[in-house]
């Protein structure tokens, strides 16, 4: 629940915030994975979240600076989670 959690808030503001930019958005998909602890209390170590964004004018930095957003100062999720789980965000773009 914690990264369907992740994944919704992280996603609708990077789509927010590219649509701010003028950005044309045609699809956005946001996997996440979790790696947990072995012991007990098992509690998330790592998360990997990746942004897919179908668009046809959006670029590298602009998704850069979208998710640097999200994770700073948009999504309250991001910012609960970041001080105890280590959290990388990579993502790729493709043409409609």
């Amino acid at each position: 629940m914690l990264l369907l959690s992740l994944a919704a808030c992280s996603g609708t503001s990077v789509v927010a915030l590219l649509r701010q930019m003028r950005k044309s958005v045609r699809g956005l998909v946001v996997s996440a994975e979790g790696v947990r602890r072995a012991t007990h209390p098992t509690a998330l170590e790592t998360i990997a979240l990746h942004f897919q964004l179908t668009s046809e004018d959006a670029t590298d930095h602009d998704v850069e600076m979208a998710v640097d957003l999200s994770r700073e100062s948009i999504c309250p999720v991001w910012a609960m989670v970041k001080g105890n789980v280590k959290i990388s965000a990579d993502w790729s773009i493709v043409a409609p």
